[in-house]
């Protein structure tokens, strides 16, 4: 599950409009290897993204679904589940990944917290993302009373079972 999150800057008069847009159309596998995941890659689906339940034409224009249809993101270096972690405790660690947004790749470290769920792994974190980094046209503010930040939140769940 991905939330994909579009903020107002702060200076909005401590009024919101933060955009939520959430998607469950993510595809992927990781691999287990020695107490480690030695690699993952998940694919997730932009044009399943939906607000309030429903799909909203401007956040879809802002990450042209039409012609960019997924994100990808792909480990980079092993998540170590330490013997604490395989002894129940839940796991703080920094996870490094490429991600692919529009066509563009860049390196994204970003923290996660992981823990077991019998024999299920729970991943959760968020990924923040520049807009102009990877060439996404932010959404249009509404005049001078509002104004969207040029950034956003990738925020995720990942369930990871034996398959």
């Amino acid at each position: 599950m991905y939330d994909i999150l579009i903020q107002t800057p702060p200076h909005c008069n401590g009024l919101s409009n933060d955009v939520i847009g959430t998607t469950a159309s993510v595809r992927g596998a990781a691999l287990l290897s020695d107490g480690r995941i030695t690699g993952a890659t998940f694919r997730v689906n932009l044009t399943k993204v939906v607000v309030n339940g429903k799909p909203q034409p401007l956040f879809a224009r802002s990450l042209d679904t039409n012609v960019f249809l997924l994100a990808v993101i792909t480990l980079t270096r092993p998540v170590v589940l330490t013997a604490e972690f395989a002894g129940g405790a839940a796991l703080q660690t920094t996870v490094t990944a490429m991600l692919t947004l529009q066509s563009v790749t860049h390196r994204a470290t970003f923290p996660t917290s992981w823990r077991r769920n019998e024999a299920d792994l729970d991943a959760v974190g968020f990924i923040p993302i520049a807009f102009r980094e990877w060439g996404i046209q932010g959404p249009q503010g509404y005049g001078f009373i509002w104004s969207l930040a040029d950034h956003g939140v990738a925020e995720f769940l990942h369930v990871l079972r034996r398959g």
